[in-house]
């Protein structure tokens, strides 16, 4: 089978009205076949670096602001945080 590499670097778009993407006919039919045929670069060193951090604890709220909205809020927690309210942390907002 020849790969028509030309198509896979096809263009996606987006409308605003829906969360759906559209693609070319020709370029999903290029991606109907999954064989792995090659690996650019697997990252394993970036990998073997987050591995070792941890990951902070992502709490979602959704917060209720005048004009009658909730606002969507994310917590990004440190690890090992004590959550018992005996230690104060500084915060930031991001708007």
């Amino acid at each position: 089978m020849r790969l028509k590499s030309e198509l896979l670097w096809g263009r996606q778009t987006a409308k605003r009205s829906s969360d759906l993407t559209t693609s070319p006919a020709s370029l999903q039919e290029c991606l109907q076949n999954t064989t792995l045929l090659s690996v650019w670069e697997d990252n394993s060193v970036v990998s073997d670096i987050i591995v070792e951090r941890s990951q902070p604890i992502v709490r979602r709220y959704k917060v209720p602001v005048p004009g009658g909205f909730n606002a969507q809020v994310r917590l990004l927690i440190p690890p090992g945080a004590d959550m018992s309210g005996a230690t104060k942390y500084p915060m930031l907002v991001y708007v």
